[in-house]
């Protein structure tokens, strides 16, 4: 307790120093501080882009959260289910996340218990389930900025679901409204999709040409993973129209994006994409080498539609390469780890290329 009074007033910026105070709290039982130094901790590591270990304390401030042992602030609880859903998305451990936030029996009936949810399933690629959650957050929500993210997100799992019709009825309802910038980037992205989906792809590409000049610079991962998922999305649009250069420079954003706030999870599938896009004009020893980038984060963090996806290119790339051994022990991955995905939209070319 003397070593917790000392450091009370002192601005510590250093990583072993506040490890320390915190293993002396532990010896304490002292949880309030426990809790304190934790969040400070996850700070310093959100410094260094530590994301790994970003996970691990906001995972334990959740458990302390809700563990009887301590009394926390109800604004507080939320800042940090909030918190807990950033850094679960960012570093891909969404299956993790998803278990300990399922483990939680006292959480009441809020819009975070739902939305937060919704987004852990749909990242496992439990697009149903995701819906589902989205839908009683949906009915929960108070503010208009939750009833905005929501709505975004209903978008995204009916189009997955192939439910164009429903997913139009949010498109024009958020297109109505009023919107903070960074939801106005998220929902400019998710309705060029939708544009897509119902066979206007021009249409499509040039919404988020247009909307360029109104992108701002905000501080912020959750922005820059919305702005990531823009141009990755502008960057896919372009590689199915065939203009390959417009791809690679928006899908090269992306990846800039999302390395700036190491978002693990979605630089696999953006190494994947530029991988595929390489192969498209004959670069395999490139497409192998953006696969092989994909793989090793996909594999770290289980992010299996990754792989299967990663998997399956390595196979197209040995076919064009003429290794059909090397293929088939590829594409046989990529069938073996199918059958533990929820999503099944590769299978098919698995099949066909098997």
């Amino acid at each position: 307790e003397r070593t917790l009074l000392y450091f009370e007033d002192k601005s510590i910026e250093d990583i072993e120093i506040c490890e320390g105070i915190i293993e002396n709290a532990e010896v304490a039982e002292n949880y309030e501080k426990i809790r304190k130094y934790a969040l400070h901790l996850r700070k310093l590591y959100a410094g260094v882009k530590n994301r790994d270990k970003e996970f691990e304390l906001i995972c334990r401030i959740i458990a302390l959260d809700f563990s009887g042992r301590i009394e926390v602030a109800e604004k507080d609880i939320l800042n940090d289910l909030l918190l807990f859903q950033e850094i679960a998305e960012l570093t891909g451990r969404v299956r993790s996340a998803l278990k300990l936030f399922n483990s939680i029996d006292n959480l009441p009936e809020i819009f975070e218990k739902y939305y937060i949810r919704g987004i852990l399933n749909s990242s496992c690629e439990d697009y149903e389930q995701g819906l589902e959650d989205f839908l009683k957050a949906e009915q929960l929500a108070i503010t208009g900025r939750q009833q905005s993210n929501v709505k975004i997100n209903l978008i995204r799992n009916y189009l997955i679901l192939k439910d164009t019709e429903k997913a139009g009825r949010y498109v024009q309802s958020l297109d109505a409204g009023s919107l903070s910038p960074d939801l106005r980037v998220a929902f400019i992205d998710r309705k060029a999709l939708y544009l897509n989906a119902t066979g206007k792809t021009k249409e499509a590409i040039q919404l988020l040409e247009d909307f360029k000049p109104q992108l701002e610079q905000i501080e912020s991962p959750g922005y820059y993973a919305k702005l990531g998922s823009y141009y990755n999305n502008l960057a896919y649009l372009y590689s199915n129209a065939g203009a390959y250069e417009e791809a690679l420079s928006n899908f090269n954003l992306a990846k800039k994006m999302w390395e700036q706030v190491s978002y693990i999870r979605l630089l696999g599938m953006v190494y994947n994409n530029i991988g595929d896009l390489a192969l498209r004009q004959g670069n395999t020893s490139e497409a192998l080498r953006n696969f092989e980038k994909s793989l090793k984060i996909c594999s770290a963090i289980e992010h299996i539609r990754c792989e299967v996806l990663t998997h399956l290119n390595f196979g197209e790339a040995y076919i064009k390469l003429g290794k059909y051994a090397e293929a088939e022990k590829s594409l046989l991955k990529a069938k073996t780890r199918m059958n533990q995905c929820r999503d099944k939209s590769f299978l098919k070319a698995i099949i066909h290329n098997l």
